[in-house]
């Protein structure tokens, strides 16, 4: 007897299914100081302060001197109509009236490369009696990219008295705004006024001599998914303890501008964000003398690093020192090697002193003179109270 026997085979199939990671570059966020030493600066006013009749009046343009640029091919302006700067109520604004199509005002290209938080900001206002048809477009313009209206009161039409058109909230490389009106009566005018970018940068006063904590409180906040290690490069790194870790200390001398680069590994996609530091250091000091000088010499002095408010001269021998609490002071009856010292302080309370070796050579052998007088030295100087007479 056969018997027949069903053999039955199951075949699994395994579909493998790959996994894609999205990156999480958004959720680094760097910062190279504390918030308290983020410092809110206006970048760009356009108040149209003394441009009064700058615009387009009827037939004729007059541009010159302006930043900003205007297009009116698309608007009928004829004579005693404007797109133009006008006196109004004492304060100059650019305005249009009757001008029978869209007039268009540019900013030039704005740097916002190095601010965050970019805000942009201009007063619009009406007069008349408008309708739908008469408007007041404001939009902006990041990285050369296409136009878009501002978030708030962008887009204004028929009468809306006086109205705050505002942006927040930018980030880019460049910026430009463009603002487009149209009225089409005698009686109707649109304005254009205080127009302003503002944007946030790290920046700080330092005192000269102080050290400096660098980075925020974290620098670098990773709010993705894992804990992936945290890379920073800071530059320069001269002035820096460590040019490698979150929080270096640095202990400049003059301006500079610290950069801290934060990269993060994110499942292979590497992850880079950056952040800027202003330090101005306080106060930088520069002396000039007019030595040498010779016997009988008057030695002129001065300080010249541009930051003092608040000057001291002191040597360490017994000239008499004319003027020693001024930026510029002469003195009489020096020796040769003595040593003058000038201590400042600037108006943050910050000080600091530099001290130079003057030279005093001999009277030469064919002058004959009285004291006080300029026989030797590079530099004329003025006069001085002391009695002088002419070398014979």
């Amino acid at each position: 007897m056969r018997i027949n026997r069903l053999y039955t085979v199951v075949f699994f199939v395994i579909i493998f299914t790959p996994i894609y990671f999205k990156s999480q570059c958004s959720n680094l966020q760097v910062s190279s100081s504390e918030n308290f030493n983020l410092l809110t600066e206006t970048i760009y006013l356009e108040s149209f302060t003394g441009q009064q009749g700058k615009g387009v009046n009827g037939n004729d343009t007059d541009l010159s001197g302006c930043d900003w640029s205007v297009d009116v091919s698309d608007a009928n302006i004829t004579s005693g109509d404007w797109f133009k700067v006008s006196n109004v109520s004492g304060s100059e604004r650019m305005e249009a009236r009757d001008v029978d199509g869209i007039c268009i005002w540019y900013s030039p290209l704005i740097n916002i490369l190095n601010y965050k938080n970019v805000s942009i900001s201009l007063n619009a206002s009406e007069s008349g009696w408008l309708e739908s048809n008469d408007i007041f477009y404001s939009e902006y313009s990041l990285d050369g990219a296409s136009w878009t209206y501002f978030s708030n009161y962008g887009q204004l039409s028929d009468d809306f008295n006086s109205r705050t058109v505002t942006q927040n909230g930018l980030t880019g490389s460049s910026l430009q705004i463009r603002v487009s009106m149209n009225v089409d009566a005698s009686n109707e005018y649109l304005r254009l006024d205080d127009v302003t970018v503002t944007g946030q940068a790290y920046k700080i006063n330092l005192c000269y001599g102080d050290p400096l904590n660098l980075g925020g409180s974290p620098t670098a906040l990773w709010s993705g998914a894992g804990n992936p290690t945290i890379s920073y490069t800071w530059s320069p790194s001269n002035t820096l303890s460590d040019p490698n870790i979150s929080n270096p200390v640095a202990n400049p001398s003059s301006d500079e501008i610290y950069k801290v680069i934060v990269s993060v590994d994110d499942n292979g996609v590497t992850c880079t964000d950056s952040s800027l530091f202003y330090v101005n250091v306080s106060p930088q000091i520069e002396i000039f003398s007019s030595s040498p000088v010779c016997v009988d010499d008057t030695l002129i002095l001065s300080e010249y690093g541009g930051d003092a408010s608040v000057w001291t001269w002191s040597s360490n021998g017994l000239s008499n020192i004319i003027s020693f609490e001024d930026s510029s002071t002469q003195v009489v009856g020096m020796i040769d090697g003595e040593v003058f010292t000038v201590d400042i302080e600037d108006d943050f309370g910050c000080t600091r002193s530099s001290s130079v070796t003057i030279v005093v050579n001999p009277k030469p052998s064919n002058v004959t003179s009285s004291p006080h007088g300029s026989y030797c030295s590079s530099r004329r100087i003025f006069p001085t109270p002391c009695a002088r007479s002419k070398p014979t």
